[in-house]
């Protein structure tokens, strides 16, 4: 509707709005579920279609700045699509623990790989967000760092190279357009969403920053060990303990573990302690006792017991006369 006092009022903001509702309300029902990701996956639908309506329009109405930045948006948002996509292939499936996982969720992983290189890399997200509490948006690392290094990287990149362009887009057209033409309103709903995208950005970052901690602190040995702080107890092992299979797959992180910084290298032997200290109380509840001093004090008890046995046999070998 390029006409005058002819426009949709906010069409974009109320799909925001509702789709927000909508993952609130999945959020009540299933509380493991990422209301964050859920709602960038979700809002990257509509900053795709609006990104391609604001160009549109911007053609329309014969606004050169407006379509030149609007266009090398949308190249930047194609090549960051790309990247990720090759990323996801050559790196992130080469998780073992990933690659098996994808066994049993190939229709899912296929969608969203689709859905990625089309529309937007940010979909992506659903593959940790636990939507619905369905184990298909519940994937399991090995190494958790091979997925949300590039997974940053590329929101990082999209961030400077498609959203701010997309932003100083839209402060042009709201300058150049006057009121009630349907691009004015685009501009104002778009600049409001991505400024909100942004705001989505930190609050995840902020977020897994604090749930590698809870596993750190609180001792969740599952998080933990999805985490890879469990790589160095690797390195206490000779090469004839493993198979030639296990050490190709635990090579990688014990080298890049020696790449650390040193404070990086001290949090990840602190959370080793973590971890090895509930695997020794672990071991010892599951073998009937109440704490590690009391089956210590039994293992000693059964030492002392074998020792005894070794020299009674020793003795009637020496004096087999004896009765």
């Amino acid at each position: 509707m390029p006409g005058s006092n002819a426009y949709v009022p906010f069409p974009m903001l109320s799909c925001c709005l509702l789709m927000t509702i909508f993952v609130a309300l999945v959020r009540c029902k299933h509380p493991k579920s990422r209301f964050v990701a859920n709602l960038i996956v979700l809002w990257s639908l509509i900053e795709f279609c609006g990104m391609w309506v604001l160009f549109i329009l911007a053609i329309r109405f014969g606004i050169a700045p407006v379509v030149y930045m609007f266009l090398v948006a949308i190249m930047f948002s194609i090549a960051t699509n790309l990247f990720f996509f090759v990323v996801f292939n050559k790196q992130v499936l080469n998780d073992v623990t990933f690659f098996h996982w994808v066994g049993y969720n190939k229709c899912t992983v296929r969608t969203i790989t689709v859905v990625g290189i089309i529309c937007n890399f940010k979909v992506y997200r659903l593959l940790y967000s636990n939507f619905f509490g369905a184990p298909r948006f519940n994937a399991e690392f090995r190494d958790p760092y091979k997925f949300f290094q590039p997974l940053s990287l590329a929101s990082f990149i999209n961030l400077c190279l498609v959203m701010l362009i997309c932003c100083i887009a839209c402060v042009f057209g709201i300058y150049y357009v006057a009121w009630g033409y349907q691009l004015l309103i685009e501009c104002i709903e778009f600049l409001i969403i991505e400024l909100l995208m942004i705001i989505l950005y930190i609050v995840e970052h902020c977020q897994l920053k604090t749930d590698h901690a809870k596993a750190v602190w609180k001792g969740d040995a599952k998080q933990v060990d999805r985490m890879k702080v469990n790589a160095g107890f690797e390195d206490d092992l000779s090469e004839d303990d493993q198979d030639p299979d296990a050490y190709m797959v635990h090579e990688g992180p014990n080298k890049a573990r020696k790449e650390l910084k040193p404070k990086a290298l001290k949090t990840i032997h602190t959370m080793e302690k973590v971890l090895a200290q509930l695997l020794v109380k672990k071991n010892a509840i599951e073998g009937g006792f109440e704490n590690t001093v009391q089956e210590i004090e039994k293992l000693h008890e059964r030492e002392l017991m074998l020792r005894y046995r070794r020299r009674c046999m020793s003795f009637r070998l020496d004096r087999p006369d004896f009765r």
